[in-house]
């Protein structure tokens, strides 16, 4: 299975945040399977370091981002996925975006702390939580 991680979810596990690491942490580790593989959108990755080097420093920020890619591929956001996140009925235009590079990369669904901003999304969207009750991986 191919999966979308959603920013928060990487945030999460780069800051280890008490109340969210354990879960996400744990949904990513069952994609690392084999023949599984978990992926990121090119944003994400720029917003992990954002925030990470935000509140720690730009050394950490950096090392956040190298762990990301050692465990994901990166799904790619280009001019076709913000045009087709224009064109979505979605509140968030980052979810848009979140959810049309998972469409255009191919992936089979998008794991976030947030589904409810995922309402119309065209792909099956689990929390980590969720994820990992309903892995088969």
């Amino acid at each position: 299975m191919n999966v979308l991680v959603d920013t928060d979810v990487w945030v999460d596990i780069a800051l280890r945040r008490k109340e969210h690491f354990s879960d996400s942490a744990a949904a990513v580790n069952l994609l690392g399977r084999p023949g599984n593989t978990p992926y990121a959108s090119a944003h994400s990755v720029t917003t992990v370091y954002f925030l990470v080097s935000r509140e720690r420093d730009r050394t950490a920020g950096l090392q956040a981002v190298e762990a990301l890619l050692q465990h994901a591929s990166v799904a790619p956001v280009d001019g076709s996925v913000i045009h087709d996140a224009t064109e979505s009925s979605f509140d968030d235009f980052e979810d848009a975006v979140i959810e049309s590079a998972a469409r255009r990369a191919g992936l089979d669904a998008i794991i976030t702390r947030n589904v409810s901003d995922f309402d119309g999304s065209r792909l099956p969207v689990y929390t980590p939580t969720e994820f990992i009750s309903a892995s088969t991986v």
